[in-house]
């Protein structure tokens, strides 16, 4: 199929009208999903947008990256001395810092 259109989604999910389009918005508004109309109707179609895994790999990166720079600055701020503290700390930050290289070595190969 070329799209869904919205009273199929209603159908398919057996949700509320508003239901269905709070979530197509959100979908809209993540630029998961693409919408269009075809020449022959007035309804509104979606679609998955071609580049949603890219799209999502870069949010997790991003979020990964601000939780990382949290961390720094809340161990800058507790300049703790606990050193087992400390190993938590690089010991999160470290699985952070390898999973972005993972999201980033895959986004270039997908």
């Amino acid at each position: 199929k070329k799209g869904i259109c919205f009273d199929e989604f209603v159908h398919v999910f057996a949700a509320s009208k508003s239901s269905v389009s709070a979530n197509i918005n959100l979908l809209l508004n993540a630029k998961l999903i693409n919408d269009f109309n075809t020449i022959k109707e007035r309804k509104r179609f979606f679609r998955i947008n071609e580049n949603y895994i890219n799209i999502r790999f870069e949010e997790i990166i991003s979020k990964m990256k601000k939780e990382i720079l949290i961390l720094d600055q809340l161990n800058e701020f507790r300049k703790s001395k606990d050193q087992e503290e400390f190993q938590k700390f690089e010991i999160y930050r470290s699985l952070l810092i390898k999973n972005i290289k993972n999201i980033e070595e895959t986004l270039h190969k997908i």
